[in-house]
């Protein structure tokens, strides 16, 4: 039987010559998919989804075709997507697929929730018995069952039962599902099967039971879920480390760099003191086991180990460390480090003076204080230990490769199932008795699997990338209730989310990624775009302009609003604090409208009441145009979040509305709101027919792909609303989009304060905070000697919130990341008007006139845009001209590279050095003559003569027996010079080599 396609569409055939194009140059890629809102990007992906389902039942991927799953940082959103997957297969007609085959896919798609929401979809019932049958002596399982049970049938009403409730639920909900899935792994452990009739049982409250089995193909889960174990039998899953060769949908995949970030940032700290004393006692006094399964692994440990001891013996790590009497834990003593980036210090000290660790022979501790001496520098003590801890955790990772790796060659000869990451970790824990440093040891492999970039071993000298390497930093402060003992507590980002994305795709992980905003390169709000495409090159899959310009002309065809009589307008809006003066003193008579302004928003009135007068206008315009009747205005903030505010609000727009004999209704809609059903009174009031509807919200409350569209009764619609698009979609429900709306200049897009359950945490906002300023160093905003001095602000403040704000003013909003960000939230703003296929004959777009500075930067091809954002570009541009000079970029790379070249070279003479390699030394020396010559070209304008210096240096006598220096020549011309003379010097130095304790690059 012939079957037809599952869509034809000419998005479908792109979405597929760009996968098939890939399939064919090997495994792996990430493939930005980027068109317009409301094309249908996530229809045509479950498309996708379904064709390559019906090859893998028709055989035609072999036994095993590869894993599919689907994620978003919304779990409404994941929910909707898995939905409109069953009801497409359910939908499928008989020419396309045949009933046994609908049949089978229903049975390859799963959802899976939150642990907490897990228990609330199985029946009571069914859990008692499961409990009953698991339960142990201690009732370790049905006492926490018994908890969450009785505390939710105290709840009468669970949805008014308030956040702090429904919280507390869902905490106690968690301890409960931990308890039973842990029972019932006890249970099969102890029994060796799952008990008969229980199969389903299990399966109910463990649904990725059937995923591991093969069951189950398809899988929808947040991204918060994906980046964590997913719970199943025997053990639970680390769906990107288990599962390399997936094919992984990210919807609104930009945002999901800020998920995985936050993820990533909250590892708890681990003292250093004690990961040293614990890696030199169980390497010095344990040895591993001498089998197959464990070949190759004391090679790989070996030079750290000497590592570990080198600083255990230099800085006396087998005494305590403790404050000098002049010296408190208030004052700030912290380190932070990027190998071969930006290092910071912040130590309060006098003048003239250095922090040492100075060791005290009568009281047998190591003693920190300030002192004049050269000798026992504090800033060598961390730097040299850190360093050393972080080279034996990347060894470790390495030798847990290849445990694993030995593993898989005697599991194919026996038939066993032993090779798992997991399982290698705790082998090697236990043989070296490092159950200390577990935690840091699974944060250091992460979702990695061995096959990343290259040949593990290497990792330890090649990793220079920032994105692969990440950053350190320590504080040093009491440990519990001490009073004469110091701990040296280390945070780490070992891998930020672009290089974890870059690893996946580099394991052969198949990464389609869902937004129309997906290529925009700010490196704050998204992948680091430009940096993937160094880090996995051809792999990195965008629409040609042939391509992306067949989308467009789909997209045209889609939402024909020439054909169909819809126009665009666009404003901008300055301030204009006489007109707002005029509509107050009218609405309230009595003082005047300072005073009134005064009330409401106190030392902040001045800003506020400035724009409030921009959004007054934008609505005065809203309310004036006859064929408008829905408009949102977002801010950085929400408008009217306090009672007060938006009381103030609806009286003065009552005031303007009334004027011209309009109604207008207002509503405040923040994130909160959002969750508790605003949106409903919102649609209710439109399709009621009722007057003009005015919602305020701010670009992170609607940033989550919200959909303000509301259904229309087109016999009580007030205004006539026009069908743009094609023939099926004129047939089904009239949804209605906003017709207009206005846009604030976004601000407020630098780190703010990290939270966690509305409670406010310092480490994780500095981790995020230094892992933005290195950002912006690699992408050449600013430069070493500024992120240097940015990131000692950062660990020396006493008030993180107001250093963050002044990091955000006085140099954030001067890079050109700033307005890459704003634009980037522009367009998805205004992609909140492109949603549905019905419109009003005109469509408003009002605007700060401050946005016409931040369009300018917009240099993306139209093709890529909807018709309401290219023309709001087209009207920006047209008024503004761009704020940021490109020779500032320019500048900061040729610092950057030089710095950066110079460090790289540095730590790989370290290398030669730590083996005694003197003759190569001596030849390695020429480099360091030429990378001092290559520093005092510091403008990219300059780098020409680059070239002319690597061919004065092939003249040296020491050129000989470096060949691979005159292959840099032509790499050289290009400009990118620093990394020419790593692909020089990594063939001919050997791996698995550590910087000795001595002689680190200046900070």
């Amino acid at each position: 039987m012939e079957f037809e396609k599952v869509s034809s569409s000419p998005l479908a055939k792109v979405i597929k010559e760009v996968v098939t194009d890939k399939r064919k140059t090997g495994d792996g890629f990430f493939y930005l998919l980027q068109c317009q809102t409301g094309i249908g990007k996530t229809y045509e992906s479950t498309s996708f989804i379904i064709e390559e389902m019906l090859a893998g039942i028709r055989g035609e991927q072999g036994p095993e075709p590869k894993p599919i799953i689907f994620i978003t940082d919304t779990i409404d959103n994941v929910f909707q997507a898995y939905k409109d997957l069953e009801k497409r297969i359910e939908s499928l007609p008989g020419t396309i697929a045949t009933a046994e085959e609908v049949a089978a896919m229903l049975d390859q798609i799963l959802y899976i929730p939150s642990n907490a929401d897990q228990l609330k979809k199985a029946e009571s019932d069914l859990v008692d018995s499961v409990v009953t049958l698991v339960d142990d002596d201690r009732k370790s399982v049905s006492v926490p069952w018994n908890k969450y049970n009785s505390f939710r049938s105290s709840i009468p009403e669970e949805e008014g039962a308030g956040a702090v409730l429904i919280d507390e639920l869902s905490r106690r909900g968690s301890a409960a599902y931990r308890a039973i899935v842990a029972g019932i792994k006890r249970h099969i452990k102890r029994t060796g099967s799952v008990p008969a009739g229980y199969k389903s049982q299990f399966e109910t409250i463990i649904p990725a039971m059937r995923f591991s089995s093969g069951e189950v193909r398809v899988l929808f889960m947040t991204t918060a879920k994906y980046l964590t174990k997913v719970e199943s039998v025997p053990r639970a899953i680390n769906l990107p480390r288990d599962y390399p060769h997936q094919i992984l949908f990210i919807d609104e995949v930009d945002k999901q760099n800020g998920v995985i970030i936050n993820h990533l940032a909250k590892n708890r700290a681990s003292g250093l003191i004690k990961a040293i004393r614990t890696c030199y006692q169980g390497f010095q006094l344990h040895s591993i086991e001498d089998s197959r399964r464990y070949g190759g692994v004391l090679d790989i440990l070996s030079e750290n180990i000497q590592t570990i001891s080198d600083v255990w013996n230099k800085y006396r790590f087998g005494t305590s460390f403790d404050l000098d009497s002049s010296m408190t834990t208030d004052q700030s003593l912290s380190m932070f480090m990027a190998f071969g980036y930006a290092q910071g210090v912040s130590i309060s000290r006098e003048k003239g003076t250095k922090t040492v660790a100075k060791f005290n022979a009568t009281l047998n501790k190591s003693v920190i204080c300030n002192s004049n001496e050269k000798e026992n520098n504090f800033v060598d003590l961390i730097r040299d230990a850190s360093f050393a801890y972080r080279q034996i955790l990347k060894s470790i990772k390495n030798a847990v490769f290849r445990i694993t790796k030995n593993s898989e060659a005697i599991d194919l000869e026996t038939g066993t199932r032993t090779a798992t990451i997991d399982a290698s970790v705790s082998s090697i824990v236990s043989q070296y008795h490092l159950s200390a440093i577990q935690e840091d040891i699974s944060n250091e492999i992460g979702n990695i699997s061995p096959t990343s970039f290259a040949d593990s071993d290497r990792w330890t000298l090649l990793n220079r990338n920032y994105h692969l390497s990440g950053f350190t930093f320590n504080q040093i402060s009491r440990e519990g209730q001490s009073i004469d003992t110091v701990e040296f507590y280390r945070y780490a980002l070992n891998m930020t989310p672009t290089g974890m994305v870059a690893s996946m795709v580099n394991n052969g992980m198949e990464v389609i990624g869902i937004s129309a905003t997906a290529g925009v390169e700010t490196v704050l709000h998204n992948f680091d775009i430009r940096s993937l495409k160094r880090l996995i090159g051809p792999k990195l899959a965008t629409h040609s302009p042939e391509q992306a310009h067949r989308v467009y002309e789909y997209y045209c065809s889609k939402r024909d609003y020439e054909g169909n009589k819809v126009g665009i307008n666009v404003e901008f809006f300055g301030v204009q604090r006489h007109r707002l003066t005029k509509i107050i003193e009218e609405t309230f008579g009595s003082e005047t409208a300072a005073i009134h302004l005064s009330k409401v928003y106190g030392d902040d009135a001045g800003h506020r009441g400035d724009s409030l007068s921009q959004l007054m206008l934008a609505v005065e315009a809203f309310i004036k145009s006859p064929d408008s009747r829905y408009m949102l205005a977002l801010s950085s903030r929400v408008v009217g979040k306090q009672e007060d505010e938006l009381e103030f609000i609806r009286r003065i727009f009552a005031q303007l509305a009334g004027g011209y004999g309009v109604e207008l209704h207002v509503e405040s809609v923040d994130a909160k709101r959002l969750r508790g059903g605003a949106y409903d009174t919102v649609r209710s009031k439109l399709s009621e027919g009722a007057g003009k509807v005015l919602v305020l919200s701010s670009y992170p409350s609607m940033g989550a792909g919200k959909n303000p569209d509301y259904e229309s009764n087109p016999d009580i619609e007030p205004i006539p609303v026009i069908c743009v698009g094609d023939e099926l979609e004129a047939a089904g429900k009239v949804r209605v989009d906003i017709d207009s709306i206005y846009l604030d200049k976004p601000t407020n897009l630098f780190v703010g304060m990290f939270q966690e359950n509305g409670v406010p945490d310092p480490s994780v906002t500095k981790i995020l905070a230094l892992n933005a300023i290195m950002l912006l160093q690699v992408s050449n905003e600013i430069d070493a000697n500024q992120s240097r001095k940015l990131a000692s602000r950062i660990l020396s403040t006493k008030d993180l919130k107001v250093e963050l704000d002044r990091i955000r003013n006085s140099c954030y909003y001067k890079t050109s990341d700033y307005f890459l960000a704003a634009l980037k939230y522009i367009e998805q703003a205004v992609g909140r008007m492109s949603r549905t296929a019905f419109k009003r004959s005109q469509i408003n777009i009002f605007a700060d006139s401050q946005l016409e500075g931040v369009l300018c930067h917009e240099t993306r091809s139209p093709d890529l845009f909807t018709h309401e954002y290219n023309a709001l570009v087209q009207a920006g541009k047209a008024q503004g001209r761009s704020a940021i000079a490109d020779s500032d970029n320019l500048r900061n790379e040729a610092i950057n590279n030089n710095l950066f070249a110079r460090k790289n070279l540095e730590e790989t003479y370290r290398v030669i050095l730590s083996k005694g390699r003197l003759e190569a030394f001596i030849k390695f020396s020429l480099l360091n003559d030429l990378i001092e010559e290559m520093i005092k070209v510091r403008d990219k304008r300059q780098f020409g003569q680059v070239p002319e210096l690597i061919r004065s240096a092939l003249n040296d006598p020491r050129a000989e027996g470096i060949p691979e220096l005159e292959e840099s020549l032509e790499i050289a011309r290009s400009g990118s010079f620093s990394d020419s003379l790593v692909e020089v010097l990594t063939p001919v130095v050997e791996p698995k080599r550590s910087w000795p304790v001595t002689g680190h690059p200046e900070a």
